[in-house]
């Protein structure tokens, strides 16, 4: 199966899906392939898998322990996030939290702002993401945050 992987992912450039929906499910498809690392995780995180494998894994994909809806998230975050930047070059404040019902612009932006102080006090907030807060948005976690943009998301 790892050599089915590292092939599916050089004729790919992605991860094999395990959709529900898929009808083809034989041996050598991709929802074979993608439930095959989902159960390469489980077993994992459940501390059954051989470190062997566990390492041919890290070389072929060394994402292959995060799973699709995680990353999907992630992406999701760090998205909202460029934006809610783009919005503060753009304005040179943060945006507020308003009625319109505009999700792409302002009103998303603040409503998706808005928790996130309180998420970081209550240790929701993961680490990272506090992180990258802390170097794009001066003091993001106050009751009153200023604006600091960096030039970019690598700095």
């Amino acid at each position: 199966m790892l050599a089915e992987l590292a092939a599916f992912l050089d004729e790919h450039r992605r991860r094999p899906n395990a959709g529900r929906h898929d009808i083809a499910r034989g041996r050598g498809s991709e929802w074979a392939l993608g439930h095959w690392l989902v159960v390469q995780r489980s077993d994992d995180r459940l501390g059954r898998l051989p470190g062997h494998r566990a390492r041919a894994l890290d070389k072929v994909l060394p994402s292959w322990r995060v799973d699709d809806r995680t990353l999907a998230g992630e992406v999701a975050w760090r998205l909202r996030l460029v934006g809610v930047l783009r919005f503060c070059q753009e304005h040179g404040r943060l945006p507020k939290h308003t009625d319109n019902k505009n999700p792409a612009g302002e009103p998303g932006f603040g409503m998706w702002l808005d928790p996130q102080p309180k998420n970081h006090r209550n240790g929701r907030l993961h680490p990272e993401r506090a992180m990258w807060f802390d170097r794009q948005v001066g003091n993001w976690g106050s009751a009153a945050p200023t604006v600091s943009v960096s030039t970019g998301l690598a700095d």
